[in-house]
C-alpha cells in the first residue's frame, strides 16, 4: 500500500526529530583568552589532546638546567622542573619588577601565562591549552613546588577577537604529570624508581633520593650483564624497575650487605646519589645509603 505525501512528510519529520534529539550539541570553541569553561567541559578527552601531538610531533627533551637557548618553535618539547604561580598573576602576589631581565625573568612570558616551570637557573612561563587548563591549575596548585614533567610547544597563543593579528609567543602545555622530585624533606621516604626509569633525562646529572630492594651484583639478572660497568656495581630494584648503583658499597651506619649473597637481598635501602645515563642504562653514583628494613616478598 503506497503512502500518501502527508504520511511521507510525517515519517521524514519523525526521523529528523529522533536524530536531532540524539545528536550532542556542537562543542563551543575556547581559546586561551576565553572565560572559564563549564563543568561539563573541564576534562579533555585523549582525542582532543591528541591533536596537539599530531600538530607538533613527538616531544624532544630540553633541560631547564642546560645553557638556555631559544627552544624551536612549533616542535613538541618535554621538560621537567618545579611548577609555581607566576608572581603578579595570582591574587595577593607581588608582581615581577618592571624591566626584569636575565636568568630571573621567565622566558616566553605573556599576558596569558599564570604559571612557570623552573630549573635551577631558568624559568619558562606556561600557558595551558584550554582543554587541560583547569586540571593543570589544580595540579600546579597542589604540587607546591614539586617537580612536574610537562609537554608543550612554543607557538603563537590564539586570541579570540584579535582581528587576525598574531597573538603573543608562549609555551603552550597540553600534558603535565608528576616527575621525580630532586629534593626530599628529612624523614620522608625516598621516591620509587618508576619515574626515574621512565623519564631519566629529566633527572640526569641531578642528586636524587630513591628507595628499593637490594639485589646484589645482579644476582637475579634484573639487568643485562653487559650493562655492568664496574665489578663493584650492584642493583637496586623496585617492582619491575631496576637501576645500577655505583661508587659506593652497600653498607652504612649499622649494616653491611654482601653483593654476592642472595640471602642479603631481603632488605630495602634508601640511596641518595647523582644520576648518570650511559647506553640507555641508569647508574646512580651513591653518596649516602640508609637501611630501611626487610623487604616484602616480590
Amino acid at each position: 500500500m503506497r503512502e500518501t505525501p502527508y504520511e511521507a512528510i510525517a515519517r521524514t519529520f519523525g526521523i529528523c526529530l529522533l536524530v536531532c534529539l540524539a545528536a550532542p550539541p556542537a562543542r563551543p570553541q575556547h581559546r586561551p583568552g576565553d572565560p572559564p569553561q563549564g563543568s561539563a567541559e573541564r576534562t579533555a578527552s585523549e582525542g582532543e589532546v591528541g591533536r596537539y601531538e599530531m600538530m607538533y610531533g613527538s616531544p624532544e627533551f630540553h633541560s631547564l638546567d642546560a645553557e638556555f637557548d631559544p627552544w624551536p618553535n612549533r616542535q613538541a618539547i618535554r621538560t621537567v622542573g618545579r611548577v609555581s604561580p607566576l608572581p603578579g598573576r595570582q591574587k595577593g602576589m607581588a608582581p615581577l619588577p618592571s624591566g626584569m631581565s636575565g636568568p630571573m625573568a621567565p622566558r616566553y612570558d605573556n599576558q596569558f601565562a599564570r604559571y612557570q616551570i623552573c630549573g635551577d637557573r631558568v624559568c619558562v612561563a606556561i600557558v595551558p591549552v584550554w582543554e587541560v587548563r583547569e586540571s593543570f591549575e589544580a595540579m600546579a596548585n597542589s604540587a607546591s613546588g614539586l617537580a612536574l614533567e610537562v609537554i608543550g610547544a612554543v607557538d603563537l597563543v590564539p586570541v579570540e577577537g584579535n582581528q587576525g593579528k598574531p597573538g603573543p609567543i608562549g609555551f603552550q602545555v597540553w600534558k603535565a604529570s608528576e616527575a621525580l622530585a630532586t629534593t626530599r624533606t628529612e624523614g620522608v621516604p625516598g621516591n620509587t624508581l618508576e619515574p626515574l626509569v621512565r623519564y631519566p633525562k629529566g633527572a640526569e646529572g641531578r642528586v636524587v633520593t630513591v628507595s628499593g630492594t637490594f639485589r646484589g651484583a645482579n644476582l637475579f639478572d634484573d639487568l643485562p650483564r653487559d650493562s655492568r660497568r664496574s665489578e663493584d656495581d650492584w642493583v637496586l630494584r623496585d617492582g619491575p624497575f631496576s637501576i645500577w648503583i655505583t661508587g659506593k658499597d652497600p653498607k652504612g651506619k649499622g649494616f653491611s650487605l654482601d653483593a654476592r649473597s642472595k640471602a642479603d637481598c631481603r632488605f630495602r635501602l634508601e640511596i641518595q646519589g647523582a644520576v648518570q645515563i650511559a647506553n640507555d642504562y641508569i647508574y646512580l653514583r651513591a653518596k649516602k645509603i640508609q637501611l630501611l628494613g626487610r623487604a616484602a616478598s616480590e
